[in-house]
């Protein structure tokens, strides 16, 4: 499950909606559903703990209690969702699906990726015995074959780092041609997949969007086209109201929808109880910023956050901020948050005193404003843009700018810090940015061992 917190990056969450159904009418909400909610955020292996999954399987019963489309329902969470309770829980569900009825399973837990399979870590994984603990994509896709295969719609919805890793394992249902299957994937193979400490993100966008955020026409019901549409700009809203961390890339997460040619995307999933609302069509850093700061101080050095600054990173936790800016115009940046969690990265600064400061880590740039550099204190002012549409196209358009500030004391005297213990000295402002290159390829190309302590720890706790 990819926890995150803006400091905060669990790698994995594995959300999964799989809808099963009988032929429905496109006026339908698609019959009684028969559900299966399983949230793991507590591990006996040394996995770190999460507190999401357990909240999104709640979000997800809710949700369709309040629609009065239950049939019946088995919840389990974290200590309960071992792997063979998980096992014997899809068994069942193969065994109770009754003609017309829809079945919802939903996993949330850590995720990876494991000898070219999508994995999920139920409550007993041993990340020391992966093969043996896991439930792998082939697992969960083999309840659903026979259920496609005689002509049921199927829809599995993944909220899992790497979740797109499992396209290749569906190939075979994709091509059936009686069955119905959807795939929504929150994010490609090489990526992580986010949350909040209240819900993972998919999965809040996926609640809103069925309650009816996602109801594009307004006739009342959410159908599969507009839940698919909704998903794909709402994921990118609720990663860009998270607080950036200047010098760092930005967080990316790219859905994924393919289904088979069967599928009929009019299908009708629920009835819309709230009205869609307004999307936001761009965020970024503005480039616009200059800094007003007219000091001989050097900026060179070692610049921190600490507990005297009072300075939020995102709107929850205060994460530390370090920063060092060497004399050859390379910066190396480390960010910590109130958990341990660790982001950095690497890249050119560029400061003008009184006109600009950029930090330009390859793919991108983010321009700051120096707004106080003294001898022991600099503070960076940061200028965040939205676009937002009022509706679904982008003819009405608002532009909203926020500012925020971040205070870093210089560290004195200067020492080795942990940006230099985590990452190696910098002689090349180039060979950085190659390394960054082959690292993103590798990270697309290669089959990882898994899950082993959550990587890729990037998450936002903060609610936009």
């Amino acid at each position: 499950m990819c926890c995150w917190s803006q400091s905060k990056t669990v790698c994995l969450v594995a959300a999964a909606l799989l809808w099963v159904a009988g032929p429905v009418q496109a006026d339908q909400s698609g019959g009684q559903i028969r559900l299966l909610a399983v949230g793991v955020g507590k591990y006996t292996g040394g996995l770190q703990n999460l507190a999401s999954p357990a909240r999104g399987a709640t979000l997800i019963e809710e949700l369709f209690k309040s629609q009065d489309l239950l049939a019946g329902s088995d919840v389990l969470k974290d200590e309960q969702g071992t792997g063979e309770a998980i096992r014997t829980a899809l068994k069942r569900l193969r065994e109770q699906v009754l003609p017309g009825e829809t079945v919802v399973v939903y996993l949330s837990s850590h995720g990876g990726r494991q000898g070219g399979h999508w994995s999920f870590a139920p409550h007993d994984f041993d990340p020391s015995h992966p093969d043996s603990t896991s439930l792998f994509d082939v697992e969960i896709l083999g309840e659903l074959s026979p259920l496609v295969a005689a002509g049921h719609r199927v829809l599995l919805v993944l909220d899992s780092c790497h979740s797109g890793q499992i396209r290749d394992a569906a190939e075979s249902l994709m091509e059936i041609p009686r069955g119905e299957f959807l795939l929504l994937a929150s994010s490609i193979s090489s990526q992580p997949s986010l949350t909040t400490a209240d819900c993972p993100l998919f999965t809040r966008a996926i609640t809103e969007g069925l309650m009816g955020r996602a109801d594009a026409d307004e006739d009342r019901r959410v159908t599969i086209a507009e839940l698919r549409r909704y998903l794909s700009w709402r994921v990118k809203e609720l990663i860009g109201g998270f607080a950036r961390i200047p010098g760092l890339r930005p967080d990316v997460q790219d859905i994924i929808c393919d289904s088979s040619v069967a599928f009929v995307d009019s299908t009708s999933l629920t009835k819309a109880q709230i009205s869609k609302g307004r999307r936001a069509v761009e965020f970024d850093i503005s480039n616009e910023y200059t800094s007003i700061a007219d000091a001989d101080a050097s900026p060179v050095g070692t610049w921190m956050t600490n507990e005297s600054t009072a300075t939020q990173i995102n709107s929850v936790d205060k994460g530390r901020l370090e920063l060092t800016l060497a004399a050859n115009g390379q910066y190396t940046i480390l960010f910590t948050d109130t958990d341990g969690t660790i982001r950095q990265g690497a890249g050119r600064f560029v400061y003008e005193p009184g006109k600009t400061f950029e930090l330009d880590y390859g793919s991108g740039k983010d321009v700051l404003r120096v707004e106080c550099l003294t001898a022991v204190e600099m503070r960076i002012g940061i200028q965040e843009r939205w676009r937002i549409a009022t509706g679904d196209t982008d003819s009405t358009v608002s532009k909203i700018n926020k500012s925020r500030t971040i205070t870093l004391k210089r560290q004195t005297p200067v020492v080795a810090s942990r940006t230099s213990a985590l990452k190696p000295a910098i002689d090349d402002f180039q060979s950085v940015i190659n390394q960054d290159l082959k690292r993103s390829n590798d990270a697309r190309n290669a089959v990882h061992d898994a899950p082993q302590v959550p990587e890729d720890k990037i998450g936002h706790a903060s609610r936009p």
